[in-house]
């Protein structure tokens, strides 16, 4: 049992023992209870209707399928509601815990998903689950509820401003807890449908009268937009101006970046005065940007770089330096050019150029062991030149030097003397020409001089 309906039990109770007690001559707490097995019972201060030991202060026994344990006759409620008064009025059950009469409310709700709301007099009614999606709204009565399908009705200020189609939030603002649906007038419908995500999106009428543009729509409903017009709603674009087409468009002074993976087709080839080189082979497109004017040319780095021109020299002259180092020039071959002969620079070609099979051709002097040769070969110093093997005998010849230090035939110059030498050693032949007056010796290792010519 409900603890509310257990409190009005034991009130009852209460009452009907205080009303029949004088019958039952049991008047005062003072008194003997009364004693067998009757309809009443005391047990200290618990009070029993139809049981023989009470266990509360007010126990009644059960009731059957017949007999109610407790019953109440309808009557009229009181004027003035009394604290801690129950009440029946034939149709409902009230109670005042103060100085409001309230109704006690019994659940007249069947089936899940069923309301309560209040029914003629304030009667608790029933109103059963509506279908998925439909909302609750006041009847056309306005005394009761009934669930409504969104969009169904006619929209009017009356029925608005009831709240029938939408919640008034404050300032003439409305809240439409579905879709809404707009008829025209033939058959054509539009629906205006919330987003499912979070947020509240505010659409704005313009004020001046035109058509709704959807998603699925083509620019050619905004055909009188001119294209300075959409530039100006565009926020990143750059530039000025109007839109350039595919056809014939006319770029003023563009700003162009680097372009990646790009091509770019031309049906003329583009002219110098516009970056290009207005020919259309590679070979052809060098000569048109080469400084170059006549045969034999060549082309330098000039100032910053820049390709300059150096007009073809005249026979046997060679390029080198000029005085200032700033650039190349022809120049008439003088004793020294060329610097230090090495194995690096001789295979580069700085001394000479390589006609095949390991020979070299120079264009000037050529120096051994000197770096200013002043002769076509010159070799500086106490080395000698040495000639052979010949294919025959194996001898060698050797040329200059300082005496005769091998057994090869030599020649050496001395002061002012030339030897002419066979071999050094025994058997050996000898020619001496000795400056002035010294004349010409002949002789053999083995014997000396054996002949003499005096010149004086």
């Amino acid at each position: 049992m409900k603890p509310r309906i257990k409190f009005i039990v034991v009130v009852f109770a209460v009452v009907f023992v205080v009303g029949i007690s004088p019958a039952l001559a049991f008047t005062g707490p003072s008194q003997n209870p009364p004693t067998g097995n009757g309809a009443i019972s005391v047990s200290g201060t618990n009070v029993g209707v139809g049981v023989s030991d009470p266990s509360a202060a007010l126990e009644i026994k059960a009731g059957t399928v017949t007999v109610a344990p407790l019953k109440l006759t309808a009557g009229t409620n009181l004027t003035t509601p009394s604290a801690g008064a129950i009440e029946y009025n034939g149709s409902s059950l009230f109670f005042t815990p103060s100085t409001e009469r309230k109704t006690i409310i019994l659940n007249p709700m069947t089936t899940a998903g069923d309301l309560i709301y209040g029914g003629a007099s304030g009667t608790a009614t029933r109103l059963a689950i509506g279908t998925a999606g439909y909302y609750l709204a006041v009847n056309g009565t306005e005394n009761g509820f009934t669930w409504t399908s969104p969009g169904t009705g006619t929209t009017s200020a009356a029925n608005v401003s009831s709240g029938t189609f939408g919640a008034n939030t404050g300032g003439g603002n409305y809240t439409f807890p579905a879709q809404i649906k707009l008829e025209g007038s033939s058959s054509g419908t539009a629906i205006i449908t919330a987003p499912a995500a979070a947020g509240t999106p505010t659409l704005t009428l313009p004020t001046t009268t035109g058509t709704f543009a959807l998603t699925n729509n083509k620019l050619s409903v905004f055909a009188s937009t001119t294209s300075s017009e959409l530039a100006g709603v565009v926020s990143d674009e750059t530039g000025t101006g109007s839109f350039v087409l595919s056809t014939s468009p006319t770029l003023v002074t563009p700003t162009l970046g680097a372009a990646s993976a790009t091509s770019l087709s031309l049906t003329t080839a583009l002219t110098i005065a516009n970056g290009g080189t207005g020919a259309a082979t590679k070979a052809a497109a060098f000569d048109a940007l080469s400084p170059m004017t006549t045969a034999g040319d060549i082309i330098y780095g000039g100032t910053a770089g820049t390709g300059t021109r150096l007009a073809k020299g005249t026979a046997g002259q060679v390029l080198t330096m000029n005085a200032g180092a700033t650039a190349p020039i022809w120049q008439d071959p003088t004793g020294g050019e060329g610097g230090t002969t090495s194995a690096a620079n001789v295979s580069s070609g700085a001394f000479g150029a390589n006609t095949g099979g390991g020979n070299y051709s120079f264009p000037a002097n050529l120096g051994l062991g000197t770096t200013t040769p002043s002769s076509k070969l010159h070799v500086y110093g106490d080395g000698y030149s040495l000639f052979g093997p010949n294919s025959t005998w194996g001898a060698y010849l050797r040329v200059g030097g300082n005496g005769n230090v091998t057994n090869d035939a030599s020649v050496v110059a001395t002061n002012g003397n030339l030897h002419l030498d066979a071999a050094s050693g025994a058997y050996a032949t000898y020619i001496n020409f000795y400056h002035g007056t010294g004349g010409i010796n002949f002789g053999n290792g083995a014997s000396g001089t054996v002949a003499s010519i005096n010149t004086s």
